[in-house]
């Protein structure tokens, strides 16, 4: 009995109840499950109607892209945490501008009716979140949300919404981060919805500022470039003041494109014109693109005249200065006319003359400094004016300015330059529209005159006359029509000659008339190139220009760079000295050389030739006389005509004394024995000697060789030649000196 007793572990003798504690817990998870299942049930109806709207439009009520009347685009710059806009629209007047970039004039009705297009239709794809905290990760955070957390950055996508009249919204998205791994996918959303589809998207959308302009700065062709001028000069800053320097102006032009260049002042002789250099010259200037724009202060037309409209007074004037100040740009009075003003640019001038009359100034001033985005995008008027004021006094960016951290501060467009600004004039030139006709009226002959009113008095005597009148006999007639006039002219002859007078006179009144109309086309295209001219101006007034540096780069070209030099066929300049030679050659008194004159100098007188020689050679002359032998005179004659030099080379055995005496007897054998005698005596003065022979016959110079040898007594007097006589005299000479 204690045995059982003492087994039992229930003190109050009362029995275990487990199937009550059971229950309970069965209880408790079938409350929770009813309560699930409740609120599963309250959800369900809404879970059924966002997934029916899967393939459904966004915007099933656009239709038409034509009845879009504005464009914006919409990110957040994750670099410097602001917002960037696109946007485009039409203007009340119609224009269509884009007001991201100062309302500019845009070309977009075509290109916005086409990024409507690609927009309409855009179906929701599946559904990937309807809770607004998961829009980070698929990148559709709402860029227009008023405050944004620094780790949302990063999730906010781009915001594309396109208005119709009356601001109506047409249509907007908010497109997020492309699917992984899905050409053309996109994670989108409606800006009033949480919930996040797949959508397929082709919107053909740029935000780039040139896909919306016309971007043909100029729009000139190059053919029709006649003339380019350059003004290579520059100007600095030194505290208050500013000086220019290197003023250097170079012109070129050409008739037609067909032509050549011509450089004004280029000496042709030994410099020509650079054609690859301006011909590239003439194509960056006819493809000219606009990378930027900045809009200009109020105040300043086209023409450089100050819009008293506008301005009111001297702080105007300032704050027009400052502007131009900050982008590279100074005015000044000009130097022919205190009343006028004039542009000076920090990098030079362009000028660029045209066919139709016009002539395209660029001025060139600082480089530009901004990021892409800041091209593209574009700034403020006032932030964009207070950037550019703050470097109006730093060094210019090509200059390699650098910050404290050794960065240089020039952002660099795509091309890897920096881009110009540039301000652009158009003025009117009528000359290069060609020589204005002059239309002059021609007078008529009197004696037409005269015709045409006896013509015209016969015709009314002859309707005067009465019907029945007897006529005059014809033989009497026939003789008055061949009657001689009273000058001595028949009838026939002075009818023909007043018909040639007509005829010639009928051109001229032609070429009158075409003069005439030539004329008036000439002013027509003076007029339209003046009412262009304003238009353009118009334009051009209201914007600093931003081109490429590289565009930049091959319009800034120098005189130098555009000329180049005449070479021979050797590649040695023209017009440069030849190089000095040295040239070992024998003394020129060196025994059996012949002095000669240097090639294409005049050969020396015969009398000067016999002053060169030595004093003991006088007798020359004289030994003729004694034997004027005919047959050695052919050898010297034949050789000295041409090329005296070689003749005392043949007979050097002759040399020591006797023989120069002999070799200059075949010369004196072409002049008369009597005459050779006088010839010793007048040795100090020798120019009588020559007068007397050239005297009978001054031609035969030319032919002193063949003559003597055939007929050596008889011909010397008719044909003597003075050249051949003293030329081997000289030369002998040399010879019995050494």
């Amino acid at each position: 009995m204690s045995t059982s007793s003492a087994g039992n572990s229930n003190p109050t003798g009362k029995p275990q109840n487990n199937t009550g504690r059971t229950t309970i817990f069965v209880g408790a998870a079938v409350a929770c499950l009813a309560i699930t299942a409740a609120l599963q049930w309250a959800n369900r109806p809404e879970e059924i109607q966002e997934f029916g709207k899967v393939g459904e439009e966004f915007y099933p009520d656009f239709t038409d892209p034509t009845i879009a009347t504005a464009l914006a685009v919409k990110v957040i710059d994750s670099d410097n945490l602001k917002p960037l806009e696109f946007s485009v629209e039409q203007a009340s007047n119609g224009r269509w501008v884009i007001p991201s970039h100062h309302d500019y004039p845009a070309d977009a009705a075509d290109q916005l009716a086409k990024t409507a297009s690609s927009v309409i239709g855009i179906k929701r794809g599946a559904m990937v979140t309807r809770w607004a905290s998961d829009h980070p990760q698929y990148g559709v955070v709402d860029p227009e949300t008023d405050s944004v957390s620094v780790d949302e950055i990063d999730g906010i996508g781009k915001r594309l919404t396109f208005r119709g009249t009356n601001d109506e919204i047409l249509a907007s998205f908010i497109v997020g981060k492309k699917v992984d791994d899905q050409d053309s996918r996109y994670y989108v959303r409606h800006p009033g919805e949480d919930e996040t589809y797949i959508a397929e998207l082709d919107i053909d959308l740029s935000t780039k500022f040139s896909d919306w302009v016309k971007t043909d700065l100029l729009d000139v062709e190059g053919s029709d470039i006649l003339r380019v001028e350059l003004q290579d000069y520059s100007f600095e800053e030194r505290g208050m003041q500013l000086a220019v320097t290197n003023t250097i102006e170079t012109e070129l032009s050409r008739d037609s494109s067909t032509d050549d260049w011509k450089m004004k002042g280029l000496d042709v002789a030994t410099k020509q014109v650079n054609a690859e250099a301006i011909a590239e010259t003439v194509n960056t200037v006819a493809d000219l693109a606009i990378a930027g724009v900045r809009p200009k202060q109020p105040g300043l037309t086209g023409t450089l005249e100050l819009d008293r409209s506008v301005i009111a007074g001297q702080r105007d004037v300032d704050r027009i200065q400052a502007d131009l100040l900050a982008r590279g740009f100074l005015l000044q009075p000009s130097t022919s006319d205190p009343k006028q003003l004039r542009l000076i640019a920090r990098e030079g001038e362009l000028s660029v003359g045209t066919s139709d009359g016009l002539i395209y100034q660029l001025h060139f001033g600082r480089a530009f400094t901004g990021s892409d985005e800041e091209l593209e995008i574009g700034l403020s008027s006032e932030g964009d004016t207070e950037k550019d004021a703050d470097q109006a006094d730093a060094p210019d960016a090509t200059e390699g300015s650098e910050n404290e951290d050794g960065e240089n501060n020039a952002e660099e467009t795509p091309n890897g330059k920096p881009g110009r600004y540039v301000y652009v004039r158009v003025q009117v030139d009528p000359s290069l529209l060609g020589e204005k006709p002059n239309p002059v009226e021609p007078q008529k002959p009197a004696e037409l005159i005269e015709a045409d009113k006896e013509a015209a008095d016969a015709n009314e005597s002859e309707e005067k006359t009465p019907q029945d009148e007897t006529p005059q006999d014809e033989d009497a007639t026939e003789a008055t029509d061949t009657e001689a006039t009273p000058e001595g002219e028949s009838e026939e002859a002075k009818e023909a000659r007043l018909q040639q007078l007509r005829g010639a006179f009928a051109q001229i009144e032609q070429q009158y008339e075409a003069d005439k109309q030539a004329l008036v086309e000439y002013e027509q295209k003076v007029t339209a190139a003046e009412e262009k001219a304003v238009e353009l101006n118009r334009r051009f007034a209201l914007w600093y220009y931003v081109i490429p540096g590289d565009e930049y780069d091959n319009l800034t070209l120098s005189k130098e760079d555009l000329v180049t030099a005449i070479t021979t066929e050797d590649g040695t300049p023209v017009g440069e000295p030849m190089p000095q030679l040295q040239l070992n050659l024998p003394s020129a008194n060196a025994p059996g050389l012949p002095i000669q004159a240097p090639t294409g100098e005049p050969q020396p007188a015969p009398s000067e030739m016999r002053e060169a020689t030595t004093t003991d050679e006088p007798e020359p002359a004289p030994e003729p006389t004694s034997e004027p032998a005919p047959e050695p005179a052919p050898e010297p004659t034949s050789e000295p005509a041409s090329e005296p030099a070689p003749e005392p080379a043949p007979e050097p055995a002759p040399e020591p004394a006797p023989e120069p005496t002999s070799e200059p007897a075949p010369e004196p054998t072409s002049e008369p024995a009597p005459e050779p005698t006088p010839e010793p005596t007048p040795e100090p003065t020798p120019e009588p000697t020559p007068e007397p022979t050239p005297e009978p016959t001054p031609e035969p110079t030319s032919e002193p060789a063949p003559e003597p040898t055939p007929e050596p007594t008889s011909e010397p007097t008719s044909e003597p030649t003075p050249e051949p006589t003293p030329e081997p005299t000289p030369e002998p000479a040399p010879e019995p000196t050494p």
